[in-house]
């Protein structure tokens, strides 16, 4: 309505926050969000809501969602909004208790070992999986997944290793679990905030893209957890 579009105070605001974004991105994004929502905004309730990867661009022209986190390569319709927030490495997860691999991780050991990979729907993993393929690399691929949260429990419990976003590894890192940078020169995920053109015209989802900003742009506030 026009009062909504044209009044919005967030201490007083008891709208919903509708984001979309990976498991992972949740570990990233959700903390930072509600801790600033608490001390701005404590009215307001924060949705994390699953949508396919093929369906975003949809999501976001029908208003299910307010903003799109993580890495969608494919989300470059016309009206679509973005905002470049930061890169992201990958590390590697391995059981502090393995069998063979120390305190540094070798290519030689990388590719001898059992590898998880995780087809995940926003395909950040792919980025890594190229890479792979580009050095002309090939290593065994014992289990596929859907997701990464089950990823830190499997990889503390056997010799197996993990290629992830690192923040997932530095959430787990200290439940059995050595992170390594990757033992080749890998690529970086590229974080961004995706909306819907229209939603400019909303002062709320303007100031809650503000506010996403702030709090990740460069990994500010985030770095020392987060960072490279």
């Amino acid at each position: 309505d026009v009062v909504r579009r044209t009044q919005f105070d967030p201490a007083s605001s008891e709208r919903l926050v509708r984001i979309t974004t990976s498991d992972v991105g949740v570990m990233i994004i959700v903390p930072p969000l509600l801790d600033a929502l608490r001390r701005s905004a404590p009215l307001m309730n924060v949705r994390v809501v699953p949508v396919a990867h093929d369906r975003l661009e949809e999501a976001l022209e029908k208003n299910e969602i307010d903003v799109a986190f993580g890495y969608f390569p494919d989300l470059t319709g016309s009206n679509i909004m973005t905002q470049f927030l930061f890169d992201h490495p990958f590390a590697c997860l391995v059981s502090a208790k393995h069998s063979s691999i120390g305190d540094h991780l070798s290519l030689e050991q990388f590719l001898a070992a059992d590898h998880i990979v995780i087809n995940e729907q926003g395909r950040s993993q792919e980025l890594f999986e190229r890479r792979i393929r580009e050095l002309g690399l090939k290593r065994r691929i014992l289990l596929h997944l859907p997701h990464f949260m089950s990823v830190p429990q499997l990889v503390a419990s056997s010799d197996m290793i993990a290629t992830v976003p690192r923040s997932l590894g530095i959430w787990y890192q200290n439940a059995g679990l050595k992170i390594f940078p990757p033992p080749i020169e890998s690529p970086m995920i590229q974080l961004r905030q995706f909306w819907h053109r229209r939603l400019n015209d909303d002062p709320m989802v303007t100031w809650l893209h503000r506010l996403i900003g702030d709090l990740l742009i460069g990994e500010l506030g985030l770095g020392p957890r987060f960072g490279q």
